[in-house]
């Protein structure tokens, strides 16, 4: 798809809708800054759970089913907006289920100079939705559901001060703002979103896949 936009010269954007939220706008404003002096490490979870049926989107393979492509790449995709920059080395694990997809997964992927993202998804598991930034000088905390956040935290010197961005109808609407932008703009991608970055997404998630010989029935 982004070879044919680039060859057609049309104007293409993952909606990765976490990543165009005000509150990341924050984020991304206050590490770019070192307001948290250098990042290290990362964290985010999505977990939730879900009613076992073979036959649904989340546990049947043929649709692609289980935690990572369902949520999972929203704990990637933050590790990437935060740290800018592919992975040099992944390490993960996984559940694979009876309907034979990822039920629970874990991974750490480590960065030049030294950073390191840890990162869990699961669906037969519930657990806080929350994303952490920690830096040499600080740290900031995305509350629950950090994918659709309305408020960030940040912490350094024993104080915390919190940033609140009320979302705006059902969160959709920040993606669709920067699309018509771009478009109006003549751009054929976004600088929030651009497609270096789906790619390098896409590159990690199935180095993470690769390890656990998770194979989907139409890539055999």
């Amino acid at each position: 798809m982004i070879a044919e936009a680039a060859k057609r010269r049309l104007f293409l954007m993952e909606a990765m809708w976490t990543h165009f939220f005000p509150a990341m706008a924050k984020l991304r404003e206050l590490v770019k800054d070192g307001s948290i002096g250098d990042v290290r490490l990362v964290r985010a979870d999505f977990c939730f759970r879900a009613a076992f049926d073979p036959r649904s989107r989340l546990f049947d393979p043929g649709l692609g089913g289980g935690a990572l492509l369902d949520v999972g790449v929203y704990t990637v995709a933050f590790a990437r907006m935060v740290l800018d920059r592919d992975p040099i080395k992944i390490v993960s694990a996984a559940h694979i289920g009876e309907s034979g997809v990822d039920e629970e997964s874990a991974f750490i992927l480590q960065y030049s100079g030294g950073a390191i993202a840890s990162l869990c998804c699961g669906v037969r598991v519930s657990t806080p939705h929350e994303a952490f930034v920690y830096g040499t000088d600080g740290w900031i905390r995305v509350p629950h559901l950090f994918w659709q956040p309305d408020r960030i935290i940040l912490c350094r010197d024993g104080m915390e001060k919190e940033f609140p961005f009320p979302r705006l109808g059902n969160g959709y609407s920040f993606e669709a703002m920067e699309a018509g932008n771009c478009m109006r703009a003549g751009k054929l991608e976004s600088d929030i979103m651009p497609w270096s970055k789906t790619l390098s997404i896409m590159r990690s998630m199935d180095m993470i896949r690769a390890q656990w010989n998770l194979v989907y029935p139409t890539e055999r």
